[in-house]
């Protein structure tokens, strides 16, 4: 089972979601989190995975919580074939001493990660593993297509591992 959640878990550290009905971004909603991450909040259609195991597809959501200090990240993979569903979520703050937005995740399993960001370059946007529950430290990259549209990979190794493109969904 170990196998079959790290691949899944790394979809699920780099699109979090949150669950249908919650907070979404408010007028208040602004300064470094709603800069560097108000681009992902709402529901997103996604596909793809590990590149060596046939794609899966995903729904993933985010959005603010706690006053717009924090964004709540849930993933959902449904059961397909002999793989169960399986549920990610996570929250990402802003760290105002180093800069950062710090993102923390677990999955339904146990599978935890810590990795942070220093913001957009360019269209790129890249985590930086700190720590996770397998110590396979790498990146992870979202790339802005167009304003409904974004690529993730992962990296080991300096080699992409991990890939899904994601397509926000429609209010």
């Amino acid at each position: 089972m170990k196998r079959l959640i790290a691949p899944v878990a790394l979809l699920m550290f780099a699109l979090g979601a949150p669950p249908l009905g919650a907070q979404t971004a408010g007028p208040a909603a602004s300064g470094p989190l709603a800069k560097t991450l108000g681009y992902f909040i709402g529901s997103w259609s996604c596909k793809g995975g590990n590149l060596k195991a046939p794609p899966m597809t995903a729904t993933v959501t985010w959005s603010f919580a706690l006053e717009d200090t924090l964004v709540d990240q849930h993933v959902v993979v449904p059961a397909a074939g002999k793989a169960p569903a399986y549920r990610f979520g996570g929250y990402a703050s802003y760290e105002p001493k180093k800069k950062h937005i710090i993102s923390v995740s677990t999955d339904e399993y146990g599978g935890w990660g810590v990795a942070w960001t220093g913001g957009w370059v360019g269209k790129a946007l890249t985590f930086h593993d700190v720590a996770n529950d397998d110590n396979m430290l790498g990146t992870a990259v979202d790339t802005k297509i167009d304003a409904s549209t974004f690529e993730h990979a992962r990296y080991a190794k300096n080699k992409v591992v991990f890939k899904v493109r994601c397509v926000k969904t429609p209010s």
